[in-house]
């Protein structure tokens, strides 16, 4: 079994990390943590560096880091398993798409920020796009909600929703 692990940050990694380390998985199952730097930084991210290229090291810099912390986690809790790391640039949507499907992955497990209405419009959904037009089933991993007054934790945790092809 292939399974693509598409992580966007240190939140959805851990996120997707502790789905994955939780479920039984086949022996031999090959995992590939994919991490995809957008071609158009955020504005932000520039005023923290002096140059674009800067800005790029730092950033290839940091999706090594987390493809790794990733990588290292989901082999030390799944002995029987191969964990490969690969980090892209473009379109998260069409380099997970592309790279599920170049792949021949089984399944893509991807983190989804749960946006809705006006933030959704404006902001785009990867999880949707993704599950929209993958080879293969997804698991779409919804980040636990901010603390809210009167709702026990262990309802707050995160969800995961799975999409299967038809």
């Amino acid at each position: 079994m292939k399974v693509l692990l598409a992580v966007a940050d240190e939140e959805f990694g851990a996120a997707i990390t502790d789905f994955v380390t939780h479920h039984k998985w086949p022996a031999g199952t090959h995992f590939r943590v994919l991490h995809v730097m957008e071609w158009t930084p955020p504005e932000r991210e520039l005023l923290h560096s002096q140059t674009v290229s800067q800005y790029l090291e730092e950033a290839r810099q940091a999706a090594t880091r987390l493809t790794g912390q990733v990588a290292v986690k989901v082999q030390q809790e799944l002995r029987d398993v191969l964990v490969e790391e690969v980090i892209t640039e473009g379109s998260p949507v069409q380099r997970i798409i592309g790279n599920a499907s170049g792949w021949q992955a089984d399944m893509i497990v991807v983190g989804s920020h749960g946006r809705k209405g006006v933030s959704l419009f404006l902001l785009g959904s990867v999880s949707l796009g993704v599950v929209s037009n993958a080879p293969c089933s997804v698991v779409v991993i919804r980040l636990p909600q901010p603390a809210r007054k009167g709702v026990e934790p262990a309802k707050q945790a995160g969800r995961a929703v799975l999409a299967q092809q038809s």
